[in-house]
């Protein structure tokens, strides 16, 4: 059975890429050491599928960052900025119930391409 799920969609000169999450690709789990860990994993996996479209972080236009906890949000805010230092996207940031793989944070983005 096949997964429903497209990481990315180009369409209009966008990119549409779906959430995603801190899961260490090799093993299909997710990382473990907390909310800015599964951040840095999770700005891994988008940078490659960025790359795979000949884009990188300054071609993100908009974030929607989810969160397992508003008390994460000053600590994923510093790391987060790290990412931007030329262009940053409009960001939207939510807390929600719950995220797959008991996730602490999912990142959805559209990416202009060039």
């Amino acid at each position: 059975m096949s997964k429903p799920y497209t990481p990315a969609i180009l369409s209009n000169g966008n990119l549409y890429i779906s959430g995603q999450l801190g899961l260490d690709l090799s093993i299909g789990q997710l990382v473990k050491g907390g909310v800015i860990v599964e951040l840095q994993q999770t700005m891994k996996n988008l940078q490659a599928i960025l790359q795979e479209h000949n884009c990188t972080f300054d071609n993100l236009i908009v974030v929607n960052i989810f969160l397992k906890s508003m008390d994460d949000y000053a600590a994923v805010n510093e790391e987060y900025i790290k990412y931007f230092p030329n262009r940053k996207p409009t960001r939207t940031c939510v807390a929600v119930a719950g995220l797959p793989f008991g996730a602490s944070i999912e990142l959805t983005t559209i990416a202009e391409v060039k």
